[in-house]
């Protein structure tokens, strides 16, 4: 059995189809807002053709040009490795305008070693750097349940909302990892494949497999967040219960994690600030975003308000 382990927030991709803009299973969007501009590709901010839409989802940054959906980018949190936020380009407003709020976002990704950076105008939305703050953070810390961990000599420990639902004992470990094959215990939860001795741990998200196979043993393999993949083979002792009944029961949890995949990232409403977005495919051709609580987020250009800072997130933000 094959499956797919290329979820939107493992992938860059650019110019993609509407079809894969479209929210996947497990996928929330948090926060839209227009009025962006690609700035590495021009420097006048005031340029239509360059100026576009950005949506954080729990996922991955979506960003597609107002005049051209089909020209996009998607950028997965698990391709992110830094995050800045900061005052547009003084040269680009004049010495004297004194800005008084981030507008600058700058997302710098790991393997390809890419830099990405945008430009909110004025008349756009400022409560995306909060949101695009929290949900990375919360990304970040909850990757136990998206990718497959080996470790030494470390105690075994449930995520939140995680359960066993079944162990094996006496089930022989060989890998790449081991020099010969090691018994240890089997756990099936309602998340993860774990398996554990005194001197290592296997703990493997039914949606980091890529592929399990049933022979005289079984094999699953997984992928790693650099692109690579590990073998991991699992030979039961003989009688204690059936290969094929083991092997349908992976395969079986690998299926309902790919139809309802849950991946650790969730958001209460008072941190993200979700502004009840859906995503409405209008053509084959083009994705639109609609937002049903419209006033919550208008800028007023008239209205002059004060501005306070967040210490935690380390950015100044309009009350």
């Amino acid at each position: 059995e094959n499956f797919d382990t290329n979820s939107p927030d493992k992938q860059l991709q650019f110019d993609i189809a509407a079809k894969d803009l479209l929210l996947v299973p497990g996928e929330k969007a948090l926060y839209q807002t227009r009025n962006v501009v690609d700035i590495f590709q021009t420097k006048n901010f005031s340029d239509d053709n360059y100026q576009g839409q950005m949506t954080v989802t729990n996922l991955r940054v979506i960003f597609s040009l107002d005049n051209n959906p089909s020209t996009n980018i998607s950028i997965g949190f698990n391709c992110v490795f830094k995050i800045l936020a900061g005052n547009v380009d003084l040269q680009a407003v004049g010495p004297n305008k004194i800005i008084q709020q981030d507008r600058t976002l700058i997302l710098q990704c790991q393997n390809q070693q890419q830099k990405f950076k945008f430009e909110f105008l004025p008349r756009g939305s400022r409560q995306i750097f909060d949101v695009l703050q929290t949900s990375y953070r919360a990304y970040d810390t909850s990757r136990p349940f998206r990718n497959t961990k080996t470790r030494q000599n470390i105690n075994n420990y449930l995520l939140d909302k995680e359960y066993i639902e079944k162990q094996f004992k006496d089930v022989q470990f060989s890998s790449v990892l081991v020099q010969q094959p090691t018994p240890g215990t089997l756990l099936l939860t309602n998340f993860r494949v774990v398996w554990f001795s005194g001197q290592l741990n296997i703990l493997s998200p039914y949606i980091d497999i890529k592929s399990i196979i049933l022979q005289d043993e079984i094999k699953i393999t997984t992928g790693q967040p650099d692109g690579s993949q590990t073998d991991f083979i699992f030979k039961l002792k003989p009688f204690t219960v059936n290969s094929e009944e083991l092997f349908g029961q992976i395969v079986g949890k690998i299926i309902v994690a790919r139809q309802k995949p849950f991946y650790g990232v969730e958001l209460e409403e008072k941190e993200a600030k979700e502004s009840q977005l859906f995503f409405e495919k209008k053509t084959e051709k083009t994705v639109q975003i609609m937002k049903l609580d419209v006033k919550k987020y208008i800028y007023d250009d008239e209205e002059v308000k004060g501005i306070v800072y967040n210490d935690e997130l380390g950015v100044a933000f309009e009350e």
